[in-house]
């Protein structure tokens, strides 16, 4: 079993993700300590649900919420991010909804203008460094109808991420760059996970709430 230190936590075993915010890293941390001491034969999950009882049990959107779903892992350059990309948007059969740090990658790009077409409701947040670079893709986004959110909210608006029919989360290190995709050492999660979604959909509409559409981009 290998446990990821940083936040938010997941503890990955098999086919199953545990996940967690920041204010269950000591729980993560107990987890661990009981699962080398004297829990070495039993799966993270059923740790986890021997700890934690009924306190997970009908969770209000601001509290931790326990979830348990299908993982696939995706590192780059090994792997492609593309190559899952394009395997998850293309299942997509009503939205997709996407928030990216870099946004350069032309393959990505067409992947979703491919969704926009054949009737997929696509929504785009991009930080505000994109608009500055020659290899923003967004331009592929927009002539597609593609509506793309510029969020000046922040320092840097870093969060890299793909929603898809509430149900599937993509998220990790990987930008959607080539670079990502060909020269950089890249993480990606693709959640099976129709809890999962609702929270970091709702993290995307407030974001969406106080970001700018782009000209050109239609509403």
């Amino acid at each position: 079993m290998r446990a990821a230190a940083f936040s938010p936590v997941f503890i990955i075993e098999s086919s199953f993700v545990i996940f967690a915010p920041d204010s269950l890293a000591p729980l993560n941390r107990m987890l661990k300590l009981k699962i080398r001491s004297c829990f070495s034969g039993l799966s993270a999950l059923a740790v986890a649900l021997a700890m934690t009882g009924s306190a997970f049990a009908a969770p209000a959107p601001s509290e931790p919420v326990l979830v348990t779903a299908p993982v696939r892992v995706v590192f780059s350059p090994e792997e492609s991010g593309v190559k899952a990309i394009g395997e998850l948007v293309g299942r997509a059969q009503k939205e997709v909804r996407l928030s990216a740090f870099h946004f350069k990658s032309k393959a990505v790009a067409e992947i979703l203008a491919a969704a926009k077409n054949r009737g997929v409701d696509v929504q785009v947040i991009i930080d505000p460094k994109n608009l500055t670079s020659t290899k923003c893709t967004a331009q592929i986004l927009t002539q597609a109808g593609i509506p793309v959110y510029v969020d000046s909210e922040h320092r840097t608006a870093h969060n890299k991420y793909i929603i898809v029919d509430e149900r599937y989360v993509e998220t990790g290190s990987y930008n959607y760059s080539d670079h990502a995709e060909r020269k950089n050492a890249e993480n990606m999660l693709i959640i099976d996970s129709p809890e999962l979604a609702r929270r970091y959909l709702s993290n995307w509409d407030a974001h969406r709430a106080h970001s700018k559409l782009l000209a050109g981009a239609l509403p």
